[in-house]
């Protein structure tokens, strides 16, 4: 029996005129493209992600065992760009699932050493805002050499762990509400483009996700440290109650919002923006939009959010009880009117996004 390979099967259909030159152009490239190995299932991935985390871990501190933990700040610079050297090898030579998630512990250790010498090279009284501005760099630097979805959102993510830590500075409060703003509106323009990249859909999820830390509510009720809580939080309101007004328009049809329906959605969001509640905007927003771009994963970051700022807001003894319920009419009615215009979308054909438009 002999075996045909894909270029014999191929040559073979266009020698009988099965395949025209176009469509065999077009089937060379699909097989060009196709993954080289299956996806493994999701608890094999969990498993061995947890594995190479506690790989990376290992190795990590095996390195300040042999130097007794006792690292200068050139050291921490030379280790840190070694280990991420090594994780940059192992994503661009192998395909390996284990090796891939070692890559990211690996990773995410360099990161640590790295920024850590920086923050020392920077001083007590910059360190902060070094780290920031480091892991920053890190993360342009590396984002295009990362090939996998995990690897940049996770890169993604780091910034804005760390400016939400560096917000607790002395006048970084503003790069809190610039970031708040930026996230949003890098997350619309990747997601709401008519040919999303595969690339930038990482950076969607990383922003996603990085809104969620950067509103989170700490503050004197609220949770972990009470240093960290967003100062002035009417900035990152009106930045937000604008996006969810996008969202909100990207979600409904042409002619589905009348007078009174804009009426109750503007009112709505302008209550919220007013009593300065940005997690509960900013959750809102990533529902919107990930519903109306056919984007589950940031529609349920920011349904999974949504909770943590109702609880603060709803719990929290600085709000009053007439507060509180401002919060939740107008929060009810948002995702109504949210509802009401997906079904709508739902029952036209010509404004419909489909999956192969927005992916």
């Amino acid at each position: 029996m002999v075996k045909w390979t894909t270029t014999d099967l191929l040559r073979h259909l266009q020698a009988d005129g099965h395949v025209e030159q176009r469509d065999l152009e077009a089937i060379r490239t699909y097989v060009g493209n196709a993954p080289s190995q299956p996806k493994a299932p999701w608890y094999l991935q969990v498993f061995l992600l947890f594995g190479a985390l506690i790989a990376g871990v290992l190795c990590t501190a095996g390195f300040a065992a042999i130097f007794r933990g006792d690292f200068t700040d050139t050291a921490m610079l030379g280790f840190g760009a070694f280990y991420i050297g090594v994780a940059v090898a192992l994503h661009r030579l192998t395909d390996n699932l284990f090796l891939s998630h070692l890559a990211l512990a690996l990773s995410i250790g360099g990161h640590g050493f790295f920024l850590f010498g920086v923050s020392q090279k920077a001083g007590h009284d910059d360190a902060l805002v070094a780290i920031f501005v480091g892991s920053l760099a890190l993360c342009a630097a590396l984002y295009p050499i990362y090939r996998t979805t995990l690897h940049r959102t996770a890169s993604c993510v780091l910034v804005f762990v760390l400016a939400k830590i560096a917000s607790a500075e002395p006048g970084m409060s503003f790069v809190c509400h610039i970031l708040v703003a930026g996230a949003a509106a890098t997350s619309a323009w990747v997601l709401t483009r008519s040919r999303c990249r595969p690339a930038l859909l990482p950076l969607a999820y990383g922003c996603a996700i990085g809104l969620v830390i950067l509103t989170l509510p700490i503050s004197q009720r609220g949770l972990w440290f009470d240093e960290l809580a967003m100062q002035r939080p009417w900035i990152a309101s009106i930045a937000l109650g604008i996006a969810l007004l996008f969202a909100l328009h990207r979600a409904a049809p042409e002619g589905a919002i009348t007078q009174t329906r804009l009426a109750v959605v503007v009112g709505g969001v302008f209550a919220l923006a007013a009593l300065t509640m940005p997690g509960i905007l900013a959750a809102l927003f990533l529902a919107v939009l990930g519903h109306a771009t056919w984007h589950p994963i940031v529609a349920w970051i920011g349904l999974g959010s949504l909770p943590v700022g109702l609880w603060h807001y709803f719990y929290s003894l600085d709000q009053t009880y007439a507060q509180k319920s401002m919060t939740l009419v107008a929060s009810g009615a948002l995702l109504l009117a949210a509802r009401f215009a997906s079904s709508k979308t739902g029952n036209t054909s010509t404004t419909s996004p489909s999956r192969g438009d927005v992916t």
